[in-house]
């Protein structure tokens, strides 16, 4: 039972376990013991705050609607502008050297695009005994060249057969664009264009599209890797990534939500959240990815974290709106058979005593009547044992969702902190999805629960599932609350803590073992041939191929290439010979 100054809640269930009907009783004289003796006091601000929820019902609902179709309209923007560009911290050494490359040769961008066309024999002949591989390599030269849109961003082109041609020995080129068993060979292009710049990704998709599906070599596997030719990729996974997340995950938790709450109707408020969220969310980050650098696992993190605070938030909303419709009482629904001890059963819900019309026999001396417990007139009625229920749930499940919400989204703020854009983003985008998750959890559903309260309290159900139903001892013989109980002596609680902390010491002593890498293959989804050609590249010839460094050489003051004293040549040899002794796949 609920008891509010306003009044109180009550309601009846029949034989059936179907929720026939809720009678809002105004309170007699007692109102003020009443109100002294409540187990939740209600602060004046959660009151007001729902009761101006219930007054401006329609233009908050006009406002969402505005947001989701405003915001909702940049979601796509948003994947389209996120990247794989990781730019240095500012004022690190990185970046002082990008910046002193770029003063010296300013067409010299560190980030140049570099695509590598990856050749690989798929039978046991070697590629250099492939006719069509030489007329492959000129063709696509001949084809990259002609290109009227993309031709003048063309720094370089480097194939076996072109190396060849220039008189370079075939053993110089054994390692870096051949290797030793002559069965995989690279085509590498280089474009004046930043790698994650657009003109990049569309020249990308004209080369696959235009000439590498259309010239396949007969007994060689052709792929075009790199990070131009990964940003499509990556949007398309991102996209199919929040496609299974919403086909598998979302439907999983809405059925288990609807076991806990026994009832579909209030299942479909997540789903409503849902989607007002993500528009949100996807929207404002269209404007954070036009100031920084968003990579493109961003959208995938987003999708999930949505999924998961809100079915959480809901769970708690709405599970607690069920306590307060169906007023359990010790955790026993309240029948007809079993009415509350401390009040009367009331004479306006429909039991044992019904007409055979459907109709009370009893009516309301106010003239509320009830049919098959769906009311027909007392709409204030209606709307003040609304914002008593929705009041008790704000105040209680309200405030812990805004303490979890608020705590987490500065935990992601604290992500600014880094340096690096690829964890900024990371921050940022975790911050943006959970402040949306509480403006939707805690001003739109509340505001639904108020218009919809009269459908929404007649949608509950017993379930015959034992692991939801109440035993005859009460809430005690609810499963969980056993276990809380059990939980809270000290001796439990105790025994708890010391299996917990000896399960996760013998896995945090491995916590500074594991393995790290930059490689980009990590970046890449498992399974896909531009992942499985880029992770061959990249243990044949090395990451450098595709993202090369650039060493540069400063004379001192008064010295020049040309001159003696500068001894160039024989520092470009030492240099040559110490590069070639680096493992490049390390």
């Amino acid at each position: 039972v609920s008891t509010q100054s306003t009044g109180r809640s009550k309601s009846t269930m029949s034989a059936c376990g179907k929720l026939d009907a809720m009678v809002y009783e105004p309170l007699g004289p007692d109102s003020a013991d009443v109100e002294r003796n409540r187990e939740i006091p209600v602060h004046w601000m959660v009151r007001r705050y729902v009761r101006g929820l219930s007054r401006w019902r329609y233009m908050v609902l006009l406002v969402f609607v505005v947001l989701t179709g405003g915001l909702g309209g940049l979601a796509m923007g948003f994947l389209n502008k996120c990247s794989l560009a990781m730019n240095p911290p500012s004022g690190s050494q990185s970046y002082r050297d990008n910046d002193a490359l770029t003063a010296v040769f300013p067409s010299k961008n560190p980030n140049s695009a570099t695509m590598v066309v990856l050749l690989q024999a798929t039978d046991e002949r070697s590629i250099l005994w492939k006719n069509r591989t030489r007329d492959f390599t000129f063709e696509l030269q001949w084809h990259i060249m002609n290109s009227s849109k993309y031709s003048k961003f063309v720094e370089s082109y480097a194939g076996l057969y072109t190396e060849e041609l220039m008189g370079v020995p075939e053993e110089q080129l054994i390692g870096r664009l051949v290797n030793k068993q002559h069965d995989i060979s690279i085509i590498s292009i280089t474009l004046s264009v930043l790698m994650w710049d657009q003109t990049a990704i569309d020249f990308s998709k004209d080369l696959v599209q235009k000439f590498l599906d259309a010239n396949q070599i007969e007994g060689v596997h052709t792929v075009l890797t790199g990070v131009p030719a990964f940003v499509p990729l990556m949007t398309k996974i991102a996209m199919q990534d929040m496609e299974r997340a919403d086909g598998i995950g979302l439907p999983i938790a809405l059925i288990v939500m609807s076991l806990l709450l026994r009832s579909w109707r209030v299942v479909l408020l997540p789903l409503l959240a849902m989607g007002i969220s993500m528009s949100m969310t996807f929207g404002i980050m269209y404007f954070v990815a036009q100031a920084m650098s968003v990579m493109q696992a961003v959208a995938s993190l987003m999708t999930s974290l949505l999924i998961a605070m809100n079915v959480d938030y809901n769970l708690f909303m709405l599970s607690r709106y069920r306590e307060e419709v169906v007023g359990e009482t010790d955790g026993q629904v309240l029948t007809e058979e079993d009415p509350d001890p401390e009040y009367p059963p009331s004479p306006y819900c429909i039991g044992s005593d019904a007409t055979e019309d459907g109709t009370s026999p009893n009516p309301n001396p106010n003239g509320t009547s009830i049919v098959l417990g769906q009311w027909i007139v007392s709409d204030p009625q209606i709307v003040a044992e609304a914002e008593a229920v929705v009041t008790n749930v704000v105040q209680t499940s309200g405030h812990t969702v805004a303490t979890s919400g608020v705590t987490l989204t500065f935990c992601f703020l604290g992500l600014l902190l880094f340096k690096v854009d690829l964890m900024r983003s990371y921050g940022i985008a975790c911050a943006v999805t959970l402040i949306c998750l509480l403006i939707v959890n805690l001003c739109l559903i509340p505001t639904v629960l108020l218009m919809g309260h009269k459908w929404f309290r007649q949608g509950f159900y017993n379930t015959c599932c034992p692991c939801f139903k109440t035993s005859e001892g009460g809430s005690r013989g609810k499963l969980w609350e056993r276990l809380g109980r059990l939980l809270m002596r000290p001796t439990a609680a105790c025994i708890a803590l010391l299996i917990a902390f000896g399960a996760a010491v013998p896995m945090a002593m491995h916590a500074t073992d594991f393995d790290t890498s930059d490689s980009m293959s990590f970046d890449l989804p498992r399974g896909d041939d531009v992942t499985a050609a880029y992770k061959n590249l990249e243990s044949t010839f090395g990451d450098g191929t595709t993202n090369p460094f650039t060493l540069l050489i400063k004379m001192s003051k008064g010295t020049n290439l040309t001159t003696p004293a500068s001894n160039y040549h024989g520092i470009a040899h030492v240099l040559d010979q110490v590069v070639l002794k680096v493992p490049h796949t390390s």
